[in-house]
């Protein structure tokens, strides 16, 4: 049996008993970990903070027999994100980028770039302003894809490979990006077929400056909403095709029935 200590963020936890939880991590050192917490719900638990959702906590763990599950042997709350649970619209954004990166790690996968992209996702959430937020979730959702590996090419055309001042636009200032193909695709090349996202060329210079930039300036980066909200069907349409979910999302459907870029009250 061998202990380990780490850090991590909490993506998820579900009852398991009673007075047990079972709670899926991301951890800076061994990834996405799922790990049953004895007694958790009991009203004198040795686990700081309960266990709060999103919470960054220090832990230490492990395994017992050959059960693909750890076992919590103690934890630490470091950080926490309450202004997140202020706002239906920050739990909102919050979740769905939680639900985003549970469901594209498939298991112990350790990677420190992740790990530090999701404390600055949780972070800025809490912080930015409403009006920003679903702009916000389509640029770390932009990062998160590139870290993976899934990044669309937007420096190129995919199919005939024109790039810079060559890659021009249609009279009406549009390019074209295909799902199924990965990436932006030309006028020439797209002539007839009317199954590509049009993109705007401010939205590609939006994503490649988004690729290209921390978290931390994604707020300067402006975008109208509707230029948002069509970025956001483009990244769902690629994940359905290059993943097998997208628009599936449950906390999507939560996003649809509020109303985001309203001012604070």
């Amino acid at each position: 049996m061998s202990i380990k200590k780490t850090e991590g963020i909490i993506l998820k936890k579900i009852k398991w008993s009673e007075t047990s939880n079972i709670v899926t991590l991301y951890s800076k050192d061994f990834g996405k970990l799922k790990l049953l917490a004895k007694g958790v719900q009991r009203l004198k638990s040795s686990f700081s903070g309960g266990l709060e959702l999103f919470g960054l906590i220090d832990f230490v763990f492990y395994k017992r027999g050959k059960k693909n599950l750890y076992i919590l042997s103690s934890s630490d709350l470091v950080s926490s994100y309450p202004l997140i649970f202020s706002s239906v619209e920050r739990y909102g954004v919050a979740s769905a980028g939680i639900e985003l990166l549970d469901k594209l790690l498939a298991g112990e996968e350790k990677n420190e770039d992740i790990y530090s992209l999701l404390v600055d996702f949780l972070s800025k959430v809490q912080d930015l302003d409403k009006k920003n937020l679903e702009k916000f979730l389509w640029a770390y959702s932009l990062k998160l894809l590139s870290l993976l590996g899934y990044k669309p090419r937007f420096d190129e055309c995919v199919k005939c490979g024109k790039r810079g001042k060559s890659l021009k636009a249609t009279s009406s200032g549009f390019l074209f990006f295909s799902s199924d193909l990965g990436g932006i695709v030309c006028p020439t090349c797209a002539k007839g077929d009317k199954l590509y996202f049009r993109l705007t060329r401010s939205q590609l210079n939006w994503i490649r400056r988004v690729l290209d930039s921390s978290l931390d300036r994604i707020e300067k980066l402006e975008l109208e909403k509707r230029e948002v909200k069509n970025i956001g069907d483009l990244i769902l349409d690629f994940l359905s095709y290059h993943t097998g979910f997208g628009k599936e999302l449950k906390s999507l459907e939560f996003l649809k029935k509020i109303s985001l870029g309203k001012e604070e009250s």
